[in-house]
């Protein structure tokens, strides 16, 4: 099973890959942007959603 598994999520991340556009905002291994930077436009975008009473959705997606 685990076999048909590793496969499988071969598979599927290549096509995630493909299909992916690696901006600027994504942080991913970004020079001069680590962790810190990210968790601090997170938090300043939940204040200013916040204060507008209004829902923020945030979905974060690990390719690794």
């Amino acid at each position: 099973m685990s076999h048909t598994m590793n496969i499988w999520e071969r598979i599927i991340e290549q096509q995630v890959q493909a299909e992916t556009e690696i901006r600027e905002q994504q942080f991913r291994f970004m020079p001069g942007k680590g962790a810190t930077d990210a968790i601090f436009l997170v938090r300043q975008l939940m204040a200013k959603y916040g204060e507008k009473q209004r829902r923020l959705h945030f979905a974060f997606v690990d390719l690794e």
